[in-house]
């Protein structure tokens, strides 16, 4: 497990731990335990730390609360989007990828297990993953690559009617990203669930 994306992917930030440090635990630990904190392509895919992980599991069920407690975080791209181990999909201690999404106040299933995202997933459809064609086109605007506490946020979310264009993204804080948009999410949500009620 995360040979192939070690191979593929040029890792910019951050440093791999042996194999044999990173053994023993769930997938999702052991990816944490082998590449936590290391930040790829200049910030494209970063992986979490334990401490991180905890960090995006309050911010993330604070905006998506129908999903509380169910995930076990793995990592995050440039956009700010979360990747997490589903435990209530997938077999047992290797459960399917969910990927959720500030930028459109979405959860997506990716049926995948956690032990294949790395290596496939992420090597073989990497565009549709991380959407790397659009971040090649932000970091021609971009000299410094995105921190581990960062990532690309929209001045106006995807599901308020924002564009999807590189003029509407802007360098944020993460967790300050994930904090306005999930309020606006679950205003949305609420703003549409009253006008289906009606």
């Amino acid at each position: 497990m995360l040979e192939r994306f070690c191979a593929t992917f040029r890792m910019t930030d951050g440093s791999v731990n042996s194999g044999e440090k990173a053994s023993g635990g769930t997938p999702p630990q052991m990816v944490r335990a082998r590449l936590g904190g290391c930040s790829f392509e200049h910030g494209l895919y970063r992986v979490h730390t334990d401490a991180s992980a905890e960090a995006a599991a309050q911010f993330t069920d604070a905006a998506f609360p129908e999903f509380r407690g169910r995930f076990d975080y793995l990592g995050f791209d440039w956009l700010g989007r979360q990747f997490a181990a589903d435990n209530k999909r997938g077999a047992g201690a290797d459960p399917e990828v969910m990927m959720l999404e500030p930028e459109t106040g979405e959860a997506l299933e990716i049926p995948v297990p956690v032990s294949a995202f790395h290596d496939d997933e992420l090597v073989e459809y990497t565009d549709e993953a991380l959407a790397s064609s659009f971040n090649a086109e932000w970091m021609a605007g971009h000299e410094s690559a995105l921190r581990l506490d960062q990532c690309a946020g929209y001045r106006v979310p995807l599901f308020l009617g924002g564009d999807d264009v590189v003029a509407n993204l802007e360098v944020s804080d993460l967790s300050v990203c994930w904090g306005p948009m999930g309020k606006l999410r679950l205003k949305a949500m609420h703003i549409t669930t009253r006008g289906l009620d009606k």
